[in-house]
């Protein structure tokens, strides 16, 4: 048995003083295996990476984690989505500094001022071109990862646009989507009996989320990131994209096998109230998507809640196409 956070046992120990099991399952006690088999479900659930709601999966997180609900299917609280406040965001474990930026070049190299005036080179999670989010003299937050094998240690976190905070690290979206999924913060996604990360399909891609149920009815789920707005509009992409689109034929090439495809846009910060295509910037990835919605490629975008040591998924966008 693997162990858990001390805080994960405490949440077990409540579970099982609070909750009826027999109740919860239609089920009888049946002794200390019974109980410990449920313990290990609930395990599984509290962890929420499981291949199938009742096997454990290995611990993506290595930044974060998230007690989800208890006693949960894949989509049980499906009805709640979209409140901010039913479950505790995704923690970032890792400490953040505070610092004012400078520049970011290279694509994975950001110049910043610590608060003690001392300059510093940080690593960019982000290949995009962040158009919007680079401004010389904001503020951003640094995760110290605290790995000193590294050669940039600290790493751009969130910059702080017009008031607002944007997450710029392109490795949170897929989790807090796959995690939000598992949690049945999505109602559109709710309801299936498993869900995989990177799954290969189609010609030398992976889905970022393939969800499935027991009858063998897929959804295939693309995550796309975007921190650029306009005014409150989300737009996507923020640079020309051909793997965007080479998405979007995939996508659209598993709707016509039959199975349910939608593409999510992840916006990454909280002052938006819809989303559309960024037509001026890649017109090609904008006519895409159009005829991809048009195949039956269902699009998402959602508004993302981003705190000092927190994000996530905070509200669902209208979708202007």
């Amino acid at each position: 048995m693997e162990f858990l956070p001390e805080s994960a046992c405490d949440t077990l120990r409540d579970l099982d003083r609070n909750i009826d099991w027999g109740g919860v399952r239609g089920e009888k006690r049946k002794g200390k295996n019974w109980k410990e088999g449920h313990h290990q479900d609930t395990l599984a659930q509290i962890r929420c990476f499981a291949r199938t709601p009742r096997k454990m999966g290995p611990m993506p997180y290595r930044r974060c984690w998230r007690p989800p609900p208890p006693a949960q299917v894949l989509g049980s609280h499906g009805d709640r989505g979209g409140d901010c406040a039913i479950l505790p965001p995704m923690k970032i474990e890792q400490p953040l500094v505070e610092a004012t930026l400078v520049k970011r070049y290279k694509r994975f190299l950001t110049d910043v001022i610590l608060q003690d005036g001392s300059e510093l080179t940080a690593h960019c999670p982000n290949t995009g071109s962040l158009l919007g989010c680079k401004d010389e003299g904001s503020r951003v937050w640094l995760r110290d990862t605290q790995n000193d094998k590294r050669k940039y240690r600290m790493s751009w976190q969130a910059i702080e646009v017009n008031g607002t905070w944007v997450n710029v690290d392109t490795g949170l979206p897929n989790e807090e989507v796959y995690t939000a999924i598992c949690e049945g913060r999505v109602p559109k996604l709710a309801g299936y009996d498993s869900a995989k990360r990177e799954v290969k399909y189609g010609v030398n891609s992976r889905i970022d989320v393939l969800l499935q149920n027991e009858s063998g009815e897929k959804c295939y789920v693309e995550v796309k990131n975007t921190t650029l707005v306009n005014g409150d509009v989300a737009l996507f992409p923020d640079a020309v994209t051909e793997r965007g689109r080479k998405h979007l034929g995939e996508l659209v090439n598993e709707v016509k096998a039959g199975n349910r495809a939608v593409q999510f846009f992840f916006v990454s910060r909280n002052d938006v109230t819809s989303f559309r295509p960024a037509d001026d910037i890649d017109p090609k990835y904008a006519a895409a998507l159009r005829e991809a919605a048009a195949a039956g490629v269902e699009v998402m975008a959602w508004s993302v809640d981003v705190e000092r040591e927190s994000i996530a998924l905070c509200k669902e966008l209208t979708v202007e196409l």
